[in-house]
């Protein structure tokens, strides 16, 4: 764990961060910012912010692409899931809060409670937390990179599956 915070203090303090170091920092000051927040729905908000700034990505030249919820939800579902259960929760628990986000930042509602916030913000340092445990991920400089290790995720799943079924 102490290694976690060396690394972590290295991107912060290096002036020549990678594509992924950049995204990590710009998270943890959003996740910073929402713990230190004593109003709730902004609290959320910025830590929403933080996961949205960590694993939004938009590819040039894609002519078809999913919506952003449905990607970061994916997204975080591989990051964070270790089973096909655990895959669904991820997904599930980040479109709730996501709809949260939603209703405020629309002016729908500002009611959001303290276990929301904790939700989210408990979200999002294990997002940030997944790039220094995960062996793929501590050597990934760019956001294409940590793309292709969820996409071997996602399609050796199906490959796994394949091989039982014959």
């Amino acid at each position: 764990e102490g290694k976690i915070y060396i690394n972590l203090f290295d991107q912060l303090t290096n002036n020549n961060r990678s594509e992924i170091d950049n995204k990590i920092v710009n998270a943890i000051n959003w996740i910073g910012m929402a713990v230190a927040e004593k109003e709730n729905s902004v609290a959320f908000t910025q830590a929403m912010y933080g996961i949205e700034s960590l694993l939004q990505y938009e590819q040039k030249g894609e002519m078809i692409s999913k919506s952003i919820v449905a990607s970061i939800a994916e997204n975080i579902a591989f990051l964070l899931g270790r089973n096909f259960d655990e895959r669904k929760e991820f997904e599930k628990q980040f479109k709730k809060l996501y709809g949260i986000r939603s209703k405020i930042a629309h002016g729908k509602s500002n009611d959001v409670s303290a276990y929301d916030v904790l939700d989210v913000i408990g979200l999002a340092k294990s997002l940030v937390m997944s790039f220094y445990e995960i062996p793929s991920l501590k050597e990934a400089k760019t956001m294409k990179m940590v793309l292709n290790y969820i996409a071997k995720l996602k399609y050796s799943c199906l490959d796994d599956k394949l091989q039982e079924a014959n």
